[in-house]
C-alpha cells in the first residue's frame, strides 16, 4: 500500500503536540505501509510570538528531499503556523492578516501539489487545515480516496463557533474525505454538533505515548509544585489556571505553581500574576524544549490541564507517564485514556482547586491514580495507534 501523507513537519515550537503526534505516527506507519511525506518546514524567522503572525513575502520552494527509515520526505518552506487564528480587535487588521494567510496557504498548496505529481500513491492521508486544499485537489485530479486526521479545529483554537474561513475549510475538508479521524470521542462530538459531519464518517483513534526518557531532576522548592504546560492561548486555559492557583494558595500556602509555554497571552499573564497574591509563588518558564519539559515533569507533584476545548492533550499523558497525578478539563480527550484522572468543567474554578488540594493532601490517592493511569497508558502505544490507522487505510482502499 502506497500512502501519501501531508503533514505539519518535524516537531517544533510552531506545531507543538501536533508535530509530536504526527512524527510518532509516521515512524510507526512506515513499518507497515509505503509512506511518502510532503510536509511543512516552518522557520523561526517567519513566525512571531503573537498569534497575529508577521508573514514575510517569500517564494515557497522545496527545502529538502530525503529518504530515511523507508520514508520519502519532502520539506516545503512555509510560514503558516499550524495553530493560526486572527486574535485582533481591529477588524481591518483581521482582514489584512486573513488575506495574507490565504495567499500563503494558496502558495503552499501549489508547491505541495507540484511535489505530489511525480509520486505514485493509493491514498492521501492529510493532517489538519493547512493540508486540506491539497488533499481535495489530489482526490479530484487522481480519483484517489483521502483520509483527514484532525488534531485541532478552528472551534478549539478560537474557543467559539466563529464560522471563519478556516472553519468553513475544515468543514468542507471533512465532508469530502472518505473518513475523518478524530483523536477523541469528545472531538468527534464537536465535529458532529458544530460542523455537521455524519457520524458514520468519523473514526475515533486516540493518541498514544512512547517510551519517555526518565530524567533525574531534584526539586528546587520544598513546597508541592503544580504544573501547567501548553500554548498560552485562550484554548488552553492559562488564565483559568491562574484563578485555580489563587484559590489553592489561599487555602494551602505551602504550594507553588509553574506555567510552561509561550503564546500571545504571556505578557498579560505575567502582569496578572505579579499583581496578585500569587507573586513569589508562581513561575513562568517560557517555551521549553522536550528535554527541559521532561525535567519539569520530574520536579512537579501534580499536573493541571484546564483547557476550554482540548481535542486530546498529549502533555497530560506525558505527565501521567512521568508518574504525576492529573486533574483535567472535562472538555478534553486525554481523560478518555486516563480514566483514573480527576476532571472538572473548565469553568469550574472551585472544583479544580478542591480536587487538586485533595490529591496533594492524600499521597495514597495519588499513588492509586498514577498506577491506574500507567496501566492504561501501557496499552496505548504509538505502534497500536499506527495499526488502527493502517487498518482504516485498508477499509477505505
Amino acid at each position: 500500500m502506497k500512502v501519501l501523507m501531508l503533514g505539519p513537519g518535524e516537531p517544533s515550537i510552531f506545531n507543538s503536540g501536533l508535530g509530536v503526534a504526527v512524527d510518532q505516527i509516521s515512524q510507526e506507519l512506515s513499518k507497515s505501509v509505503e509512506l511518502q511525506i510532503i510536509q511543512a518546514a516552518t522557520t523561526e524567522s517567519s513566525v512571531s510570538e503573537s498569534s497575529t503572525i508577521a508573514f514575510k513575502k517569500s517564494k515557497h520552494v522545496f527545502d529538502e528531499i530525503s529518504v530515511q527509515q523507508d520514508l520519502t520526505i519532502i520539506d516545503i518552506k512555509t510560514n503558516i503556523p499550524a495553530y493560526f487564528y486572527a486574535n485582533l480587535s481591529d477588524q481591518k487588521a483581521v482582514v489584512a492578516v486573513d488575506s495574507t494567510v490565504k495567499k500563503s496557504l494558496e502558495d503552499f498548496t501549489v508547491q505541495m501539489l507540484h511535489a505530489a505529481h511525480p509520486l505514485a500513491f493509493d491514498l492521501v492521508y492529510a493532517h489538519d487545515w493547512t493540508t486540506i486544499l491539497t488533499a481535495i485537489a489530489l482526490k479530484k485530479e487522481f480519483n484517489k480516496p483521502y483520509i483527514l486526521h484532525i488534531h485541532s479545529l478552528d472551534f478549539d483554537r478560537t474557543t467559539t463557533l466563529s464560522h471563519s474561513w478556516i472553519f468553513e475549510l475544515e468543514r468542507e475538508g471533512m465532508q469530502l474525505a472518505e473518513k475523518v479521524i478524530a483523536v477523541s470521542h469528545y472531538h468527534a462530538e464537536v465535529m458532529r454538533k458544530h460542523y455537521g459531519i455524519d457520524s458514520n464518517k468519523i473514526v475515533v483513534i486516540h493518541h498514544g505515548v512512547g517510551d519517555l526518557p526518565k530524567v533525574k531532576k531534584e526539586k528546587v522548592f520544598p513546597e508541592d509544585l503544580v504544573l501547567f504546560a501548553g500554548r498560552l492561548t485562550g484554548q488552553k486555559g492559562p488564565a483559568i489556571f491562574l484563578e485555580i492557583a489563587a484559590m489553592i494558595l489561599a487555602e494551602r500556602p505551602n504550594t507553588r505553581f509553574v506555567m510552561a509555554g509561550s503564546g500571545e497571552l504571556l505578557k498579560q499573564l505575567i502582569e496578572s500574576g505579579a499583581n496578585s497574591q500569587l507573586s513569589g509563588k508562581f513561575h513562568f518558564t517560557g517555551q521549553l524544549d522536550q528535554d527541559k519539559l521532561f525535567q519539569l515533569y520530574q520536579m512537579s507533584d501534580l499536573y493541571c490541564m484546564p483547557s476550554v476545548s482540548e481535542p486530546f492533550g498529549l502533555t497530560a499523558v506525558e505527565a501521567a507517564a512521568f508518574d504525576l497525578p492529573v486533574v483535567l478539563s472535562k472538555q478534553s480527550g486525554a481523560s478518555e485514556i486516563l480514566t483514573a484522572a480527576k476532571t472538572a468543567n473548565h469553568w469550574d474554578i472551585e472544583a479544580f482547586a478542591k480536587k487538586i488540594i485533595k490529591l496533594l493532601d492524600d499521597p495514597k490517592a495519588c499513588t492509586s491514580m498514577v498506577e491506574k493511569n500507567k496501566t492504561a497508558l501501557a496499552e496505548r502505544t504509538w505502534g497500536k495507534v499506527a495499526q488502527e490507522i493502517a487498518s482504516l487505510f485498508k477499509v477505505v482502499i
